[in-house]
């Protein structure tokens, strides 16, 4: 699945968009990327994309006709600190019930957990699936025996992202977000 999640994107010049990543991502200027899994509000980032400056935790790409400086891309996506945890009764599976009810309320989206301290392998990218608006799920191998602890923070994605070439995207959950 992949590794790096994309928490913001907003408008800078012209046509450029700067995205703020997960984590650092290591990206180099002139690196083709691929953009996928992306919300409504961003989905004209969606695709490959060579990278024009970068940062540690951001880079920037050039989307034409996206000429709104300021432009705020954000609206369509939730963060919470406050979660609980549980086996769900599909296999493999983890059940989150968030305390606002902000999730889309059917299909698949992507989440990035941290802070996740009884069971670390929940921290990270993960492909969720919505039961309701309090509700998703994702696999993990640890599902059947954890204890979720610490102050974990989810996030809803605005999309992911891999390098273009490398197979770090499962094409099932690809195929999924088409």
């Amino acid at each position: 699945s992949p590794n790096i999640g994309i928490k913001t994107v907003s408008a800078a010049s012209n046509d450029r968009i700067v995205i703020t990543t997960t984590s650092n991502h290591g990206f180099s200027v002139g690196e083709t990327i691929s953009i996928l899994g992306t919300v409504s509000a961003v989905s004209d980032i969606a695709g490959e994309h060579e990278i024009k400056s970068v940062t540690a935790t951001t880079f920037s790409i050039d989307i034409e006709g996206s000429n709104q400086d300021g432009e705020n891309y954000n609206t369509d996506s939730f963060r919470e600190d406050t979660t609980t945890f549980n086996e769900h009764t599909i296999p493999n599976t983890v059940k989150v019930t968030l305390a606002d009810d902000e999730t889309p309320t059917s299909g698949t989206f992507f989440v990035y957990i941290s802070g996740q301290t009884g069971a670390p392998s929940f921290n990270g990218v993960k492909l969720a699936t919505a039961i309701n608006e309090d509700n998703f799920y994702f696999s993990d191998v640890n599902a059947s025996s954890f204890s979720a602890s610490g102050t974990t923070t989810i996030q809803q994605l605005l999309g992911v992202i891999t390098v273009t070439g490398e197979n770090t995207v499962d094409t099932t959950y690809a195929d999924s977000l088409k």
